[in-house]
């Protein structure tokens, strides 16, 4: 049906995908969309990542202008309806489904780092999705919370950086004491709160978290040499700062 409908059309007419069209039902067409807004438009070029051949015009347009009524004809901007509300309730599907509109600000941030060379108007980018979908209300990966610190640290917001890094580390840190034996992945919980406690300079945590790592997985091939390396940058990082390195008062030691 897809197939017919853009053979049928022969380019007469604009053929859009939602942002929520899964993968199969782009039909291999995904590397000639076109980002406007929250929507793919299919055109006749060739890109590899979505970012690269977006309308950043309209892309931004869209997710930085906010509707306050419906409109009766076409207009740009969104209505950001109940997302800060934490009263709210969205089920898993819905929660799931916020990642296609979160991938929209990503994508434009994406673009303004690899395109245009400008990191900090990534920040900017990220600081309107966490007031349009906030972390507390719209829960998000792991691994895409870290990832949003180190953009913050590139940008040279340190601050946020290192607030996005506690508020991760205080989500992982339960379930890394847990003891539970997760995949080797890059959302292994593990390898991230010991990626976030090197990156507030809370080394002696870091190092307790190695010393879990070392125990988990201990049947693990490579194990014991990446203990042991991480291990050996974690006590040169303590060096340079000092024997007289403080833990930050929120630290607590594993039990």
């Amino acid at each position: 049906m897809v197939f017919d409908i853009i053979f049928s059309s022969r380019w007469t007419r604009p053929i859009y995908f939602a942002m929520t069209v899964s993968d199969d039902g782009k039909i291999g067409l995904r590397e000639y969309m076109r980002m406007e807004g929250l929507a793919f438009r299919l055109v006749p070029i060739r890109a590899q990542n979505f970012w690269e051949t977006m309308d950043e015009q309209k892309v931004r347009a869209h997710i930085f202008t906010d509707v306050a009524e419906p409109q009766r004809g076409p207009s740009v901007g969104f209505r950001w309806r109940g997302l800060q509300d934490s009263t709210v309730y969205y089920d898993e599907d819905a929660r799931r489904l916020m990642m296609n509109y979160r991938q929209a600000f990503l994508s434009l941030g994406y673009y303004y780092t690899y395109k245009e060379q400008r990191i900090d108007k990534f920040a900017e980018v990220l600081d309107r999705m966490e007031a349009m979908i906030p972390r507390n209300v719209m829960p998000m990966p792991s691994f895409l919370k870290f990832d949003i610190a180190n953009t913050y640290r590139a940008a040279g917001q340190s601050e946020k950086a290192d607030g996005v890094l506690r508020e991760l580390a205080g989500e992982l840190r339960p379930v890394v004491e847990k003891g539970e034996r997760p995949q080797l992945a890059a959302d292994n919980a593990y390898l991230l709160l010991f990626q976030c406690y090197e990156a507030l300079a809370m080394f002696r945590e870091a190092s307790e978290v190695l010393d879990k790592i070392k125990v988990i997985y201990a049947t693990e091939p490579g194990v014991d040499q990446f203990v042991r390396e991480q291990r050996t940058r974690i006590e040169l990082k303590m060096r340079a700062a000092g024997d007289s390195l403080a833990a930050p008062d929120s630290a607590v030691p594993f039990n």
